[in-house]
């Protein structure tokens, strides 16, 4: 299949992000598909042109998880408010040439709600391989934004003499480099050119830019999510590094309230955080072995590649979160609800999932090797068992 390739101006895309324009929206003006509209965030985040904080509060325009109703899932008890999508009709809306957003609108979900609806309806037969790959013939499969194709040479044409002494007065002046970004609309790239570009003619010091990194430390707070009470504070680059200063010294961070936070490789190993609040966190590459996450909240988070091992995720609710490629030898996740959580490829060997809920939930490519599976619910798993 040829692949095609779209370039979207980043800064553009990020004005109509803020503006209000939801997922179906951006959808429609850019030419994306549910996985395109994906890559295009995922873009934006790691060049840090979009904040985590906006994509929190970002209007997504619908539901981000779904239930495929079928005949045998009709009468499986479903706590989660997620939509049952009749599977006939879906197949019918989706042979009938609706593209992504028009699926959105019909059934009231965001992009991410989308692209669970293909991956159920691929994990049931319901729909199969040949159908998704004709639906993608036409499909942009590459997406880049401007900032990726501009050359070392071009940015230099734009940095002005009066925009370095600027930059310089600021940085003297004590500004951070997140002040900077966001007063002046900076973008990271560019910063770290022009800071270069400072050091390189002499005017700028080392001792100028240390004292702006201390002046970029912030007041942060780590409160208990039942009662708001602090539980740990103190000045960081970030709550990831204050968080990391915290399990380093032994805190207990139970009853932490983490929701949302970007924690993503950090090194949390041996952390006390029973029945914390990581619901929608980034966890993405954070080390977590042989921490205690006794009946935490993990709901929807981002674990991607996270070290598990010799953890105690008992009773833990893992339930919608992506789990892909974590290494969790010899976890301990009894009674762990991980009803439609993303296991794919993950390193499993040993794990205790005793009574664990796995409906829904996705295994292809998972080292099962060793797991203790008494009591655990496995309806409609996806992968071998």
């Amino acid at each position: 299949m040829a692949v095609k390739k779209i370039t979207i101006k980043a800064i553009e895309f990020v004005d109509c992000f803020r503006s209000g324009i939801d997922d179906a929206g951006l959808m429609k003006r850019y030419g994306l598909s549910a996985n395109g509209l994906h890559v295009v965030y995922q873009h934006l985040l790691a060049a840090r042109i979009l904040r985590e904080s906006e994509m929190k509060g970002h209007h997504l325009g619908g539901s981000g998880s779904v239930i495929i109703g079928t005949a045998r899932v009709e009468q499986t008890t479903v706590t989660a408010k997620k939509p049952v999508i009749d599977a006939g009709d879906a197949i019918r809306c989706i042979r009938s040439g609706m593209d992504d957003a028009e699926l959105m609108q019909r059934y009231n979900l965001s992009a991410k709600g989308v692209r669970s609806l293909f991956k159920k309806l691929v994990a049931k037969n319901i729909l199969n391989q040949a159908d998704l790959d004709k639906r993608n013939q036409n499909a942009v499969s590459e997406v880049l934004l401007d900032e990726q194709v501009i050359t070392g040479s071009e940015v230099n044409q734009v940095i002005t003499d009066e925009n370095l002494m600027k930059l310089a007065d600021q940085i003297r002046a004590g500004l951070s480099h997140k002040d900077l970004i966001e007063k002046y609309d900076y973008r990271p790239n560019r910063l770290q050119d022009m800071v270069k570009k400072l050091l390189h003619e002499g005017l700028l010091t080392r001792a100028d830019l240390h004292r702006e990194r201390r002046s970029g430390e912030e007041e942060f707070y780590i409160k208990n999510r039942f009662d708001d009470s602090i539980i740990f504070s103190g000045k960081a680059s970030s709550l990831r590094s204050l968080v990391e200063e915290a399990v380093s010294r032994r805190i207990d961070l139970s009853n932490a309230d983490l929701s949302n936070s970007d924690l993503s490789k950090a090194d949390l190993s041996g952390a006390m955080m029973a029945k914390v609040d990581l619901s929608r966190a980034m966890l993405v590459g954070t080390d977590f072995t042989a921490a205690n996450l006794r009946e935490a909240k993990l709901t929807a988070s981002d674990m991607f590649g996270a070290i598990l091992y010799k953890s105690n995720m008992a009773k833990a609710d893992l339930s919608d979160s992506n789990m892909a490629h974590v290494y969790a030898v010899w976890a301990f996740m009894a009674d762990a609800n991980l009803s439609e959580a993303n296991l794919t490829c993950a390193e499993l060997m040993g794990v205790n999932l005793a009574k664990a809920n796995l409906f829904e939930c996705i295994l292809d490519g998972a080292n099962l090797m060793g797991v203790y599976w008494e009591g655990a619910r496995l309806e409609h798993v996806h992968g071998k068992v």
